[in-house]
């Protein structure tokens, strides 16, 4: 069972193709954060302002403290409308849990290409 959380998505109006594109084909369901399994599947799935994500997600910081507390090992998927910057979003989710709960282990810096899925990731934002 993945746990699916839009609400960030759906904060406020889309305005690019992209965002219009997403925002007509994700779900807008309930949230329901219980865990089924030893390793629990969250799917976040955001706007594209990252800072705007970050808050919206801030309830799953305590949520996952308390899964892996609790001996669960969650894993975490973070989206935005055109994927871009999932990565980065990731990371600073990461880093808003292990602020909170040090005993998790420090991430390793990327390794990237110039290029990823065709996606010139060296262009400027």
């Amino acid at each position: 069972r993945v746990i699916l959380d839009s609400r960030s998505l759906f904060d406020k109006p889309p305005i690019t193709p992209i965002e219009i594109e997403t925002w007509d084909s994700k779900p807008r369901l309930p949230v329901r954060p219980v865990a089924t399994a030893g390793q629990p599947l969250v799917r976040l799935i955001g706007q594209m302002d990252l800072a705007a994500n970050l808050s919206r997600w801030e309830p799953w910081i305590d949520k996952l403290i308390q899964w892996i507390g609790d001996g669960l090992q969650p894993h975490v998927f973070t989206h935005t409308p055109d994927n871009r910057h999932s990565p980065e979003l990731a990371r600073q989710f990461w880093e808003a849990v292990s602020d909170r709960l040090p005993s998790l282990r420090p991430l390793s810096n990327p390794r990237r290409g110039p290029k990823q899925m065709g996606l010139d990731l060296s262009a400027p934002n």
